[in-house]
C-alpha cells in the first residue's frame, strides 16, 4: 500500500533534460564556465555548446575541453 505522506502532486514533474546527464564531465564544466561568462543558466549554456559543436562540426567533448583550456571564450551579445 502507498501512503500520501504530504507530497504536492499538483507541482510540474522535473523537466530534466535526461540526455545531459549522460555528457562527459568536461561539457559540465565548460558549461559552467559558459554560464559564467554569458551570465547565462548551465542548462542554456548547454545549449550554446550544443549548437556551437554543430555548427562547426566538432564534437561537444573536444569543444568542451577547448573552453575549459581557455582556447575558446564566449562573450554576450550586446
Amino acid at each position: 500500500m502507498i501512503e500520501d505522506h504530504g507530497v504536492d502532486f499538483s507541482c510540474p514533474p522535473n523537466t530534466v533534460d535526461l540526455d545531459v546527464l549522460l555528457l562527459p564531465g568536461t561539457v559540465h564544466e565548460a558549461a559552467g564556465m559558459v554560464s559564467v561568462q554569458l551570465g547565462s543558466t548551465i542548462e542554456e549554456a548547454i545549449e550554446v555548446l550544443r549548437d556551437r559543436a554543430r555548427r562547426y562540426g566538432v564534437e561537444l567533448a573536444d569543444l568542451g575541453e577547448r573552453v575549459i583550456a581557455g582556447e575558446i571564450r564566449f562573450a554576450p551579445r550586446r
